[in-house]
């Protein structure tokens, strides 16, 4: 009888009392278990770094709505982010305090995430927001 149930167990087949998985059984289950870890993980990077763009999106849109606003009061733009918190603009964490450089009647702004490797510049004078790999005001 001990033959037989071993030769069942060689071949996959079990007898009813026996408990516990074979070797084979454990290999498939991990073999699955890396497959769907090996799909979900650049799935959950790629949408870590599109929050990451959208947090610099809305913060770049606050701090120039705010200055926009600095400017409608004092007909002039300030490149002091203290003034621009004083019309709204509250920064999120983990993003750089917005820079920015006025150019005349036109200003450049820029920001950036801390894990994120490019900055969100936007442009007034086109009234444009780009990615840039450098910092716009340095």
């Amino acid at each position: 009888m001990d033959i037989l149930r071993r030769m069942r167990t060689r071949i996959g087949l079990r007898h009813p009392s026996d408990r516990g998985f074979t070797l084979v059984e454990l290999l498939i289950v991990m073999t699955i278990l890396g497959v769907l870890a090996g799909i979900a993980i650049p799935v959950i990077l790629s949408n870590r770094g599109k929050a990451y763009k959208a947090t610099m999106a809305s913060d770049l849109h606050a701090a120039v709505l705010a200055e926009m606003t600095w400017n409608a009061e004092h007909e002039t733009y300030t490149t002091d982010v203290l003034d621009l918190t004083k019309h709204g603009y509250v920064m999120s964490e983990d993003i750089t305090p917005v820079h920015i450089k006025v150019t005349g009647k036109t200003f450049v702004a820029c920001l950036k995430h801390t894990k994120s490797s490019s900055w969100l510049v936007y442009d007034s004078s086109s009234s444009r927001t780009s990615s840039s790999d450098s910092d716009c005001a340095a």
